[in-house]
């Protein structure tokens, strides 16, 4: 346990806010009007997560680099997912979307897009 804290205390860190900022009730009075402005935070939350997250494991193997960007998309699919059912499940302020967790999937897939594509360029 001790070893998993200190591997990937970033990703531990990062993932605690991500439950904070899913679960604590907040007006949504007090932020900027933007069109579908909670998707894009998603997004933006979860491609950091992947790339926190892809960069701890990266370090331990940085041969596996394809097995990580796997392992990245599905821990990001499952904590989306545990986070909607969370909001359904215990908050009153807010509901659980499947439109957040495609935001938050693909917020992950275009962290694994974005990753491909630099080490593919790099390769050559």
């Amino acid at each position: 346990m001790y070893r998993l804290l200190t591997c990937y205390w970033k990703t531990f860190c990062f993932t605690c806010i991500i439950a904070v900022v899913s679960l604590v009730p907040f007006s949504a009075d007090t932020l900027p009007h933007m069109p579908h402005g909670d998707k894009w935070v998603h997004l933006i939350l979860y491609f950091v997560l992947s790339f926190i997250l892809f960069v701890d494991l990266y370090r331990q193997a940085p041969s596996d680099r394809s097995k990580w960007m796997c392992v990245v998309a599905l821990y990001a699919l499952f904590l989306g997912g545990l986070m909607e059912i969370l909001q359904g499940v215990f908050t009153v302020s807010r509901s659980a979307s499947w439109l957040d967790l495609l935001a938050d999937v693909a917020g992950s897939g275009l962290f694994c897009l974005a990753a491909y594509l630099f080490f593919y360029w790099h390769r050559r």
